[in-house]
């Protein structure tokens, strides 16, 4: 450094503001040193001080010297703005709310900290606080495109998509050739059902996104038009979407490709970039990780955490309420995250059982895993996956001992920080458990349990449908993305060969139902043997109707998982498509158990033709019923109990494992 032994102070922080501005940082933190070492309250010292080091990457330091400048001087909003960024790199997300909460305080006639508040709520999971600010700012400022578009970006993350639907309209009205915005749009009304209007988005998107976006929208295109039973463009889009992705991808809804007979690493390759996106989001920086514990290996009651934001009446609710209820009455105790604010008689049903519950819609990712933490939970328990509402900034400061990925999501969620996927050996070979980032512990039965049998009648059902005695009645349950050309001729192929039988599936969107009634009429068919329904209005009237199925069909490659179960219940077997990938793999899994190999086709191109061997011998049906009442209720899949029990196993096993640091990647569970 230079001797000037008759320079001021003053011109001591010229010097280092030079050399900051030729970004020579470790230069320019000497002169400001040498400030603080004549007046340790030089506010201009500290605070430069504080800029230079976290350029430097040395944060902690920064923000202690900018916090000492703001002491001298609360209100220096510059200070305040240098803070926030500086936390934020830093991870501090509680930190940086606070700053910016006092920078907005202090600056009312700018709305960029107001922005930068709602951004930071959003990253530290406060989703209502980020929409009730953004609704704010879009009510004083209705012209601005960027808030418009923030507000409608925050209420698609939390599945408020009729509300979202109206903000991306403000926000493309003001930004219309804003190609992601339609992107955005485009992929909520795939979710909401509207596949026409989704396909003019994702359409009008391929033209205008850069190409980042591009494979994304050619994916929704590709959905869209298999909900709206286009199958003319099949094979050229699959080609399309077969070539290997660019590591600057993005936009790449990870359960889309799952609908795709795609090759499994394809699928793997576009399911863990989409899964990606969803954990990392704008988080551009690590928190603070909370103190390691260590998993302990004693044989004491577990304390388990389970987190979702489908704690309610769906898939998820209907089989970890009597999880939790069978894990409790073991003697564990089961912690109950509701990371979504709806409730219905299942959230009701899982907040009685547990031991106890939390509602996370109003608390920070940050403040829900350090309670986690000060509870000494054993194992965090994600049931979300990449689903609207799910919370994965909680597990980034990994709370608990272990933290574990199971039921939401039928592949790897490729969560840095979820170590664990739970599955059975069945639904994931090793084969495939090798192209996954977890460890892989495989249970030995089907990983998913229910509620025991339930009687229905199944002849006023098909009364209702419309259905004679003699006929036999197939059917798949599943929405019109799930059916593809490949299985769907397929079965109009076995009603050519067997008259007597009756197909039902769900009426498609828009006006699809008349171009496939077209094509239909084109087959030896009858005019009556395919039946388009609508959905069931609630659980008990679909139970009912799957109840009134002689045989229930499958999906290819997206197969029947929670449906599968749900026939069980009421007696219905399934012809399962296995195929290679978890998500084709479920089903057949629960058949296998219960000893209806017969009814499971691992090559998709011979469904039919077991489909019209099934169908012309109606005794092998009933046989199959018979054997579902007689077996599959003393199972663990009807039994929760009996689950609860290969549950608890699994997860021991799974803290020895992380106790002993164990190199295998597949952990095979062992039978009770």
């Amino acid at each position: 450094m230079k001797s000037t032994p008759v320079a001021t102070l003053d011109q001591w922080a010229d010097f280092g503001i030079a050399e900051f501005g030729q970004g020579r940082y470790a230069e320019a933190e000497k002169w400001f040193r040498a400030i603080l070492g004549h007046n340790p309250y030089h506010f201009d010292g500290l605070q430069l001080l504080g800029l230079s080091l976290v350029r430097q990457g040395m944060l902690v330091e920064g923000i202690h010297s900018m916090l000492l400048a703001l002491q001298l001087k609360p209100n220096a909003t510059h200070v305040l703005s240098n803070l926030a960024e500086a936390q934020r790199e830093a991870g501090q997300l509680s930190g940086q709310i606070q700053t910016l909460q006092r920078l907005s305080e202090l600056d009312t006639t700018h709305i960029e900290p107001q922005l930068r508040l709602v951004t930071a709520y959003a990253r530290s999971g406060q989703s209502e606080s980020a929409i009730r600010l953004a609704v704010d700012l879009f009510e004083r400022f209705p012209e601005n495109a960027e808030i418009a578009k923030l507000l409608a970006q925050l209420l698609r993350s939390v599945g408020r998509h009729s509300h979202a639907l109206l903000a991306y309209a403000s926000a493309i009205k003001l930004a219309p050739h804003d190609g992601a915005l339609r992107f955005d749009l485009g992929d909520i009304f795939l979710v909401e059902g509207d596949a026409r209007a989704s396909q003019e988005c994702f359409q009008r998107a391929i033209s205008t996104v850069d190409s980042s976006l591009r494979r994304g929208a050619m994916l929704g295109l590709t959905v869209a038009g298999l909900d709206l039973g286009q199958w003319t463009d099949w094979d050229a889009h699959l080609q399309q979407l077969s070539t290997p992705l660019n590591s600057d991808e993005r936009g790449l809804n990870p359960f889309l490709p799952l609908l795709l007979p795609l090759t499994p690493e394809r699928t793997v390759a576009f399911t863990q970039a989409g899964t990606r996106q969803w954990v990392h989001g704008d988080l551009r920086s690590n928190p603070t990780l909370l103190p390691t514990l260590a998993p302990s290996i004693e044989r004491r009651p577990l304390r388990i955490a389970f987190v979702s934001p489908d704690f309610r009446d769906h898939p998820v609710g209907r089989i970890i309420a009597p999880v939790v209820e069978a894990m409790v009455a073991r003697g564990n105790f089961a912690l109950c995250v509701h990371s979504a604010g709806h409730e219905d008689a299942v959230t009701r049903r899982i907040q009685t059982a547990a031991s106890h519950w939390l509602d996370a819609s109003a608390h920070s990712d940050e403040a829900v895993a350090r309670y986690l933490h000060e509870q000494d939970v054993d194992l965090v328990v994600d049931l979300a996956g990449p689903t609207a509402g799910a919370r994965p900034g909680i597990y980034r400061y990994r709370p608990g001992r272990v933290r574990v990925s199971w039921l939401g999501y039928p592949g790897s969620a490729a969560h840095p920080d979820i170590p664990y996927l739970l599955t059975d050996r069945r639904s994931v070979p090793s084969s495939l458990a090798a192209l996954f980032g977890e460890n892989v512990v495989r249970l030995a039965v089907p990983a998913m349990t229910m509620d025991g049998w339930v009687d229905i009648d199944r002849e006023k059902e098909r009364q209702l449908l419309g259905v004679k005695s003699h006929e036999i009645l197939i059917g798949s349950l599943a929405r019109w993305r799930k059916i593809n050309p490949i299985v769907f001729w397929q079965w109009i192929a076995a009603l050519e060969r067997v008259p007597n039988t009756v197909l039902i599936v769900r009426r498609p969107p828009g006006n699809s139902e008349t171009h496939l009634r077209s094509l239909l009429a084109e087959r030896s068919i009858g005019i009556d043997q395919v039946r388009f329904v609508d959905a069931t209005s609630d659980y008990p009237s679909y139970l009912a109707r799957l109840g009134a199925l002689d045989l229930a069909l499958d999906t290819y490659p997206y197969g029947s998982h929670s449906m599968t179960l749900d026939g069980l219940r009421v007696g219905t077997p399934l012809l399962a498509a296995r195929g290679e990938l978890m998500q084709s793999r479920i089903g057949a899994s629960l058949l296998s158990d219960i000893g209806l190999e017969s009814f499971v086709v691992d090559d998709i191109c011979d469904y039919g033709e077991r489909l019209a061997v099934l169908l012309s011998d109606r005794s092998k049906l009933e046989s199959a019923r018979s054997r579902i009442r007689t077996i599959a209720v003393s199972k663990s899949m009807l039994r929760p109990d009996l689950f609860a029990a290969h549950l608890e196993s699994a997860y021991r096993q799974i803290l020895e494992h992380a106790a002993h640091s164990g190199q295998e990647r597949i952990i095979d569970v062992d039978g009770i």
